[in-house]
């Protein structure tokens, strides 16, 4: 027995305990909101801040190229500096909150700088794009009086105004709202990927959705777009959705003979499309409703109109890209386990609920995702131990053998105790937690690998908090120098400026107007594909919402489609050349080449960038729901399904013919997404929507012979 004990002292062990900690805590202040965001954030991000740098650690270690006992002692080293912050802070809190505000001790600045040299380093190691731009931030904050250029200059600040503002002043910087809102409400929403994780339901959605793709090639790709909108329901990120899907979908996809570029353009744009979907849309969806005052649900309602539009096209474009590459041979449809299909029923069923409970039952999002993530997590054991000991399924009962895991089980009875004892003075509650703590000391003994289950939902958990928690942590420090600085507000007042002023463009003897609040679309459009080049959505999100949204509000643009047009841009960021982790991951999968898997993702995903100016003209989509809302969504989506076919289907085997008649396609598309006319734009819709229905019609018919589908895959390959 001593051995047994001795052998759970690992390191995976050590993060598994932390994980229970940071999981219990937040646990607590969900149901009772005790202290509010900001002491939350004071004692959980140095905490997040350790479970990431032990993950980080376990993958590959900190520093590969140092000695193992130096990686040792730096993590030591790490830890050490956020838990004696977590002590200081919760002995002095209310007196740096609220007391010392604007004249701190020389301790408060000591501990401030050790919790920001080690943000600083685990973004470089993780971040290191926002690493580098927080550095070069640091230096103009610091130097700003010695810049030649009038815009940039400043009059500079000190290294003790630097630090503070990052950490200690609580309003910005690593415990501001951004780690604030990351270990509230989008830890709440977490938890649902988490429970999904922790019994298998993600791979259980990829099975689910190839058995739906049927017996023909041609929807053998549509699994892709089908497993990357379930799981991205609840994934906030373009390369964590590739890298789960596309484990799966982008080898089932080449052994059925897609070619390798085309599965790993179509899995990720399918991811992307991923990141728009709601509930969960990129993370940046709360930070929209933060930025504008609003309900959550508010931002799911408008999020489902764009989500439709890209998802429409981005079928019809996978579908007509199929056709050409691929034959028309029947293919035998796989079998799909009993317990997949279950597993899958219950998480749409969890999706259900929390859209019901947020938009019928108007709960707050923070409860609703709570709640739903206590049914996924209830209903997923429940079917596990309905499969495991009643119809005892052999590919349950394999899980099964295994030595009990005394860690898990004994943390968990200490953490209901400890809850019990919390909730001693409450009706009931002492006495479930205490059930509780019986049920898995029980359970740590006779189901041993239900215990390994719950393991996976809460380390699965605390890594992506933790994770997120360190993105939130670096873009905090980022914005407050921003903000110390005063470039928004330079930035801000040069777009309000040239909104301010039409162009004249002559063109021989005429002349065209271009409107000033179109030049600031584009100019605030490149400067969101130049900050996306590099950063992760939610940071390309907050850049362009803190500096572009504000002076397009003053303009005159309805906030929502201000922010939405950041939003979109953001999802955009994370494709655009020249830089892509998403199409990264799906190229790294299919072994093609990464620049051309770009590309062509690229191209698959032009509905984003129609998007991201059509909420200009077509408003309605993201203003404010009802029928104006259904109806600009269907114009959009039907000008966007004529460009798509234009650019990958066919009319005609005659080039000629073919190419004039998907320009003027093309061309009534535009008409249809762009002209400000909502009438002319609905009579134009006409004739595009039968003129792709057509245009489908014949595509099957001039496209897919044997020869010409084999010559056109090997020419994608």
């Amino acid at each position: 027995m001593n051995n047994t004990f001795k052998a759970q002292l690992t390191l995976r062990n050590a993060t598994f305990i932390l994980s229970v900690g940071l999981f219990a805590m937040l646990l607590n202040y969900f149901f009772t909101g005790a202290g509010g965001g900001r002491h939350l954030a004071v004692l959980l991000v140095p905490m997040a801040l350790v479970i990431q740098t032990l993950v980080m650690h376990q993958n590959g270690g900190l520093y590969p190229r140092l000695p193992r006992w130096l990686n040792y002692g730096l993590v030591l080293i790490y830890a050490a500096a956020c838990f004696y912050s977590v002590y200081y802070f919760y002995l002095n809190y209310e007196q740096i909150a609220i007391w010392r505000q604007g004249r701190y001790t020389t301790h408060d600045f000591i501990v401030g700088l050790m919790v920001l040299l080690v943000v600083m380093e685990l973004s470089r190691l993780a971040h290191p794009l926002l690493f580098w731009v927080n550095v070069v931030l640091m230096g103009y904050t610091l130097w700003g009086h010695l810049s030649p250029i009038d815009f940039f200059w400043h009059p500079g600040t000190s290294l003790y105004r630097v630090v503070t503002s990052s950490t200690v002043e609580l309003a910005t910087g690593v415990y501001g709202r951004y780690a604030q809102l990351a270990l509230t409400l989008i830890a709440a929403f977490l938890l649902l990927a988490a429970a999904a994780r922790g019994f298998g339901a993600q791979g259980a959605l990829v099975h689910v959705m190839q058995r739906i793709a049927g017996r023909s090639r041609h929807t053998i790709p549509q699994t892709s777009v089908l497993a990357s909108v379930s799981v991205g329901m609840v994934s906030g990120s373009g390369a964590a959705n590739t890298a789960v899907t596309g484990s799966f979908t982008i080898p089932l996809m080449m052994r059925y003979g897609v070619p390798g570029t085309f599965a790993g353009a179509v899995e990720t744009a399918a991811s992307m499309g991923g990141l728009i979907m709601p509930p969960l849309m990129a993370v940046a969806g709360f930070l929209m409703a933060e930025f504008l005052g609003v309900p959550y649900w508010d931002v799911v309602l408008r999020g489902f109109a764009i989500a439709f539009v890209y998802f429409a096209s981005l079928i019809l474009a996978v579908y007509l890209l199929s056709v050409r590459l691929l034959p028309r041979d029947p293919i035998t449809a796989p079998n799909v386990p009993l317990y997949d299909w279950c597993k899958t029923a219950i998480f749409f069923a969890g999706i259900i609920l929390l859209m019901v409970l947020m938009g019928w039952y108007g709960y707050g999002a923070l409860r609703a995702a709570l709640f739903t993530a206590g049914f996924l997590f209830a209903a997923l054991m429940a079917a596990w131990m309905l499969f495991m000991f009643v119809l005892k399924d052999p590919e349950v009962t394999k899980d099964a053998r295994g030595e009990p895991d005394y860690i898990v089980g004994l943390l968990l009875i200490v953490g209901c105790l400890l809850f019990a004892y919390a909730y001693r003075d409450t009706n009931w509650g002492a006495t479930i937690w205490i059930a509780a703590a019986l049920g898995f000391g029980i359970v740590t003994f006779i189901v041993p690998s239900l215990l390994r289950r719950i393991r996976v939902t809460i380390e699965t958990h605390a890594e992506m908090t933790a994770y997120l928690t360190l993105l939130m942590a670096t873009l905090g420090i980022m914005i407050g120098l921003f903000t110390v600085t005063g470039f928004i507000n330079r930035m801000g007042s040069m777009l309000l400026q040239i909104g301010q002023l039409d162009m004249t463009l002559s063109l021989g003897v005429t002349a065209i107007v271009i409107p000033g609040i179109v030049i600031t679309v584009v100019m605030g459009w490149i400067f969101g594909w130049l900050a996306g080049t590099g950063l992760p959505p939610t940071a390309t999100y907050i850049i362009v919402a803190i500096i572009v949204v504000p002076p397009l509000r003053q303009l005159g643009i309805d906030p929502w489609v201000a922010h939405f047009f950041a939003f979109l841009l953001a999802i955009w960021g994370e494709l655009s050349p020249p830089t892509s982790l998403t199409a990264a991951v799906a190229s790294r999968i299919a072994n093609v080449s990464f620049m051309r898997t770009m590309w062509e993702a690229l191209k698959i995903c032009l509905p984003i960038t129609f998007m991201s100016f059509a909420i200009f003209v077509r408003e309605n989509m993201v203003v404010e729901p009802g029928w104006l809302q259904v109806r600009d969504t269907l114009i959009v989506a039907v000008g966007t399904c004529g460009v798509t076919f234009a650019t990958f289907g066919r009319f005609m085997t005659g080039r000629g013919l073919d190419s004039a008649m998907r320009i003027c396609l093309a061309l009534l598309s535009f008409v249809v997404i762009f002209h400000p006319d909502d009438m002319l734009a609905v009579y134009v819709g006409a004739l595009v929507l039968p003129s792709v229905v057509f245009g489908i019609w014949r595509h099957r018919q001039v496209s897919g012979r044997p020869a010409e589908s084999k010559a056109e895959a090997e020419a994608f390959s």
